[in-house]
């Protein structure tokens, strides 16, 4: 606006000065001019925000996922359900298997020695040493030392190959129990002198000694009001030696125990060798009688019957006892 001055000159003024505060926000906003400013972007960074337009909403996918708002796709919603002790049951899903939450607690490998020890009952030869063995509940002898094993079943046994009662049973390695005359002819049709068991896929040999003769103890099941006896035990401590206590003379009931009659295995034929891990046997040829005597009603059985194809089997079964 020109103005006259004393002199006669005309000035003209300055245009008026932007505030400070318009000032300052020029400078943050980069173009150091109060009265323009920086478009605003929007929370996605797809462009600015024009006006009045509604920024983009975040919203839940059926994932649990967050989509929108500007955050990040991956990230995952959070479950409050701890809130009110509430979790809703799984939904299984056609073609997935529901997949439970892993049992707590250590992990225990399938251990045969000790599924020997605790489901059978071993027979050696009389003199062996047996005192780490009557310490040790959980340890059964070696494999070369014993001489019979009794298998205790509830209900009706029968030998997984021929669906028959057991004939000169036999127990191998991996505590399965089958004919002999089976496993027999089980090594003769895979044309070798072993063969996988038809259970657990173990190797199982025709070498003397890999299978080792057993006895099967049939236990009726105990049924509501059927009687059951019961006997008073007695076991020293420090060994699994148990007797009956009625089998104990007063002087060993007053001793406590048995008397120090748990040192050493009982014999096989005592009338309390049933209720212990270990016996002994001082005669080990009964054993071999009596599967000579149970082979020779098969072999008999079989030629009466006509079927031809089992007694080379149980021949040769036969000729192992010799």
């Amino acid at each position: 606006m020109p103005i006259a001055n004393t002199t006669g000159s005309s000035l003209e003024l300055p245009a008026r000065m932007k505030p400070a505060r318009e000032r300052r926000r020029g400078k943050r906003n980069g173009n150091g001019k109060g009265d323009e400013k920086c478009p605003a972007k929007s929370p996605s960074g797809a462009g600015p925000v024009r006006p009045f337009q509604t920024p983009p909403q975040r919203t839940m996918t059926s994932s649990g996922a967050a989509s929108g708002g500007g955050l990040a796709s991956g990230r995952k919603g959070q479950d409050a359900s701890y809130l009110l002790n509430f979790r809703a049951p799984e939904r299984r899903q056609e073609g997935r298997p529901v997949v439970h939450a892993r049992r707590r607690g250590g992990f225990t490998r399938f251990d045969k020695d000790r599924f020997l020890a605790a489901n059978y009952r071993f027979v050696v030869p009389t003199g062996s040493d047996c005192s780490v063995l009557l310490a040790d509940p959980d340890r059964s002898p070696e494999w070369d030392m014993i001489a019979e094993v009794h298998v205790a079943e509830a209900g009706e046994n029968k030998c997984p190959i021929c669906l028959e009662q057991p004939t000169a049973a036999r127990l191998t390695q991996c505590g399965h129990v089958y004919c002999w005359p089976c496993l027999q002819r089980l090594w003769a049709v895979a044309g070798k002198h072993y063969a996988p068991c038809p259970i657990c896929q173990n190797i199982v040999t025709s070498s003397v000694g890999a299978s080792k003769p057993a006895v099967v103890h049939v236990q009726n099941i105990i049924g509501t009001g059927e009687e059951v006896e019961f006997h008073l035990m007695r076991r020293e401590k420090g060994t699994i030696t148990v007797r009956r206590a009625s089998s104990l003379s007063p002087a060993q009931l007053a001793e406590g125990g048995v008397g120090g009659a748990g040192e050493e295995a009982l014999d096989h034929g005592h009338r309390d060798a049933m209720f212990g891990k270990l016996s002994c046997v001082r005669d080990p040829s009964s054993i071999v009688e009596r599967e000579r005597a149970e082979l020779a009603e098969l072999l008999a059985l079989l030629l009466s019957s006509g079927e031809q194809e089992m007694v080379p089997h149980v021949e040769a079964c036969m000729r192992q006892l010799d």
